[in-house]
């Protein structure tokens, strides 16, 4: 067998505990307003993420996972329909938008001056900071995780993120305190 294989927990398993931790952040975690911190976790924060792991697990449904143990996967995680989960996404990407005070920027490209970090476009950020306690050497730090040379992220927070895959594959994520 490959070590690939080797005590490895099926996907339904990873999206169930996923499911739970967001759910439970869903719950427990303050609102944007709430939070004086920019950049902190919210419950708009948490909705969105789930909004978009709802769309991941509606992928699992595609044809090209037919025969694959991951088809269909929503019906493991106690879905009853593709559809089930879109409607759940559709909510609460609306939620949001409506409840958290998030909106568009009137001009796209305002959203990536180094001026205007603080914007109301922003559901979740890092900012940006020259202390090596939080960065590495590589300047490109703070784009997902995706380095020249595959090391970078040294704030613990990314592990989260590491875990559900939406990191670059070949970054090695390591905490600091």
């Amino acid at each position: 067998d490959s070590m690939l294989e080797v005590n490895q927990k099926p996907l339904d398993f990873m999206y169930k505990k996923v499911l739970e931790d967001i759910n439970y952040a869903i719950d427990h975690l303050p609102t944007k307003s709430q939070n004086a911190d920019f950049g902190r976790l919210t419950q708009g924060m948490a909705k969105a993420l789930k909004a978009r792991i709802l769309l991941n697990i509606a992928g699992y449904s595609n044809k090209e996972y037919s025969g694959a143990e991951e088809y269909n996967l929503y019906s493991k995680l106690g879905y009853t329909s593709e559809s089930q989960l879109y409607t759940e996404a559709r909510q609460l990407a609306k939620s949001v938008i409506n409840d958290y005070g998030y909106k568009l920027e009137k001009n796209f490209g305002d959203v990536f001056e180094e001026t205007n970090q603080l914007n109301d476009e922003v559901i979740f950020s890092v900012q940006y900071t020259q202390e090596t306690k939080f960065n590495t050497n590589d300047s490109r730090v703070h784009e997902y995780g995706c380095s020249r040379n595959g090391y970078s992220l040294t704030m613990k927070k990314y592990e989260a993120v590491d875990a559900l895959g939406l990191l670059c594959s070949d970054t090695k994520i390591t905490a600091s305190k």
